[in-house]
């Protein structure tokens, strides 16, 4: 034995002798106190434990992992004091003392590779160390989501995901349930959580990037792989994140069409009267729709010369194309079941369809069996004023003829409605005039057999619908505000279904005759418009004429009189808001101003951005797609460039826009204020 070892084990022999004197001062006594000092260290060791284990159990709380380790250090120092007593001095039970100790320490305190139940205090200072760190790593992330840091977010998002599923089985190892749970549900359960909400916004996130950089190596597959994910979840992303998020799915998106050779995906019969056209990417609306420029939709049909049915051209067939531009439908002209019918798109270098960034589409031939056994059935009633009534079907229906339907009030008295549909396109509803019904009274309407394209009837269907009564509260002019010397607008409380004739005098003199106007807006119906012969000057009396006015449950105004100011306007009119809208799957810009305006200019307007390559290009917008409404408020500005034909201007791309001073002026002849603004053309 070499000098050094000699000397620690006299030392720790000195040690034990010592503990043992301490403990047994008469020497006749050793055997007792022996076994005093195991039964103290034993103790000792279950109390380590019991500091943890007591604490959570009566209080419910963590006991303060300082005093953890103290109780631990004590019992550690207590088991090798013994263990040296019972070396020293334990006779004929010292193999008997040692194994009960090193029992008692492997279950209380530690044991390397412990098994379940053994190394409790040991196995409690691991998980709660680790559950604190477990902790700081959810708070990190916390603080990572607060500050809208993506990147952040997605980095310590993998990292406690990795925490999640491969360590905190540390917590499962503690002894005693209540103490298991209770370091589940303060560290795990938050931590868990958290990742949890932020699964949605991290997906998005890589599978974007993972689009994009698919789209970069030609692998249209796996990008489209990618995207799908992107597209199912970036609606149920956090707040945190939307933004961020919503424009990498956009950019995600519109990489991955640029890529894409536009094509036919699939033609479909998905009744007698529609066929339903997909494709892989966004269609330009104007060549392959005839749109005839009306406010409705059922007028418009498919332009001469891009697709046959059957083999001749379908220009005379209505048909639309849905607001994402993929998803055309095309309403056919007869039905013959169990029939074919062929379906063209052409590409002969003269008539051809394009895609929204200007690329031919492939033209493209099939198939398609057409077999309508489905019956129509109800889908919902709509009110679209309080005097007109929606029965909505599932699959567009013929208007009801005679003896196809019943209309009777609660109590059996029948009643006469007229079932009406626009002209056009075939839809999927039928209308009523409810107005002259008795109010407050249910009207049964049964469809007897409502029939669709291909003649199937359906099982009697019965709705009803009421003429509402309960508005008693009568009209009232809130304000009379001249537009122009020969203009002006009086505003009402409410929505109103008639103005009468001679319902106005200015300066004691009745508005009516020639070149003169008084009408409901048709933007606003709580608007009348009127506009005079000549023009007015200064400060005149407006009188809006008692029972003149009446709203849609009869109820009339009474007279109203106001000193009108005619004079000279010098504020100019100036845009309020501007926001991009899809109307009829075309995008405009929408501007909304201060008060009615007029255009006066005849230029053209410039709408910038910046390419891939930093460039800043210019896209020219034709005066022509300016145009005013009949709301004069609101301006509308048609999102197409100026070629032949003209192309939409490219999406998900942001112009910057100028609208010079004076390209519109108000009534009074005032010029607009200039305006400069940004807008992203989804």
């Amino acid at each position: 034995m070499d000098k050094k070892k000699a000397v620690k084990l006299a030392t720790a022999s000195a040690v034990a002798a010592s503990a043992f004197v301490a403990a047994n001062p008469h020497a006749s006594q050793a055997a007792t106190d022996v076994a005093t000092v195991v039964s103290q260290a034993k103790a000792q060791m279950k109390q380590a434990y019991y500091t943890y284990s007591h604490t959570v159990t009566e209080t419910g709380q963590f006991p303060d992992i300082n005093d953890v380790y103290a109780a631990y250090n004590k019992a550690k120092q207590a088991y090798a004091n013994a263990v040296a007593v019972v070396n020293k001095a334990g006779g004929a039970k010292k193999d008997a003392y040692l194994a009960d100790l090193q029992a008692t320490y492997e279950t209380y305190v530690f044991k390397a590779n412990p098994k379940s139940g053994e190394a409790r205090v040991a196995t409690y200072i691991d998980a709660y160390n680790y559950a604190t760190k477990l902790d700081a790593m959810r708070q990190e992330l916390k603080a990572a989501v607060d500050a809208k840091d993506l990147k952040k977010a997605e980095e310590l998002y993998h990292k406690i995901s990795y925490e999640l599923r491969t360590r905190t089985v540390i917590l499962d190892r503690v002894y005693g349930q209540t103490t298991r749970e209770l370091l589940r549900s303060t560290f795990k359960a938050d931590a868990q959580a958290l990742r949890d909400s932020l699964i949605y916004d991290i997906t998005v996130a890589m599978k974007a990037r993972e689009a994009q950089d698919a789209v970069k190596a030609g692998n249209l597959d796996k990008a489209k792989a990618a995207l799908d994910q992107v597209n199912q979840y970036v609606s149920k992303v956090t707040d945190a994140f939307k933004a961020e998020l919503q424009k990498a799915a956009q950019d995600a998106n519109a990489a991955y069409e640029a890529a894409l050779t536009p094509k036919v995906e699939s033609v479909s019969a998905i009744n007698a009267k529609e066929l339903v056209v997909k494709f892989n990417k966004a269609i330009d609306k104007n060549t392959i729709i005839d749109d005839k420029g009306t406010s409705a939709t059922g007028d418009d049909t498919l332009k001469s010369g891009v697709v046959k049915i059957n083999g001749s051209d379908a220009a005379s067939n209505y048909a639309s194309l849905s607001a994402d531009g993929k998803t055309l439908t095309i309403q056919l002209a007869s039905y013959t079941a169990g029939a074919n019918v062929k379906f063209e798109l052409i590409n002969d270098g003269t008539n051809y369809v394009k895609s929204v960034d200007g690329k031919k589409v492939p033209a493209y031939a099939g198939l398609v069996t057409t077999e309508d056994t489905t019956r129509a059935e109800l889908t919902k009633v709509e009110y679209v004023t309080p005097e007109k009534v929606r029965v909505y079907f599932s699959e567009p229906v013929q208007n009801p003829a005679a003896g196809e339907l019943t209309v009777a009030y609660a109590d059996g008295t029948s009643v006469s409605l007229t079932p009406t549909q626009p002209s056009g396109a075939a839809v999927n509803y039928v209308e009523f005039d409810i107005s002259g019904l008795t109010a407050g009274k249910d009207t049964k309407i049964t469809f007897n057999g409502i029939k669709d394209y291909a003649n199937n009837v359906s099982k009697p269907i019965s709705v009803t619908v009421k003429k509402d009564d309960s508005d008693k509260v009568a009209p009232t002019v809130q304000s009379i505000v001249a537009t122009s010397p020969t203009t002006f607008e009086i505003k009402f409380s409410e929505n109103l279904k008639t103005i009468g004739a001679g319902a106005v005098k200015v300066n004691g003199t009745a508005v009516t005759g020639a070149g003169t106007s008084v009408a409901i807006s048709s933007t606003d119906s709580s608007v009348v418009k009127v506009t005079l012969a000549s023009p007015v000057t200064g400060v005149v009396p407006v009188v809006v004429e008692a029972d003149v006015a009446r709203d849609f449950n009869g109820n009339k105004n009474t007279e109203f009189t106001q000193l009108v100011n005619f004079n000279a306007d010098k504020v100019a009119p100036e845009i309020q808001s501007y926001k991009v809208v899809n109307k009829n799957s075309e995008n405009y810009l929408v501007l909304t101003f201060s008060e009615a305006v007029s255009k006066v200019s005849t230029a053209n307007l410039d709408f910038k951005y910046t390419d891939k390559f930093g460039v800043t290009q210019t896209i020219t917008v034709p005066n022509s797609n300016v145009s005013v409404t009949s709301d004069a408020k609101v301006v509308e500005i048609k999102l197409e460039d100026n070629a032949t034909p003209a192309a939409d201007l490219p999406s998900n791309i942001a112009f910057t826009v100028d609208i010079p001073k004076g390209f519109f002026k108000d009534g009074f002849n005032n010029d607009s204020v200039a305006k400069n603004f940004n807008i992203y053309n989804r």
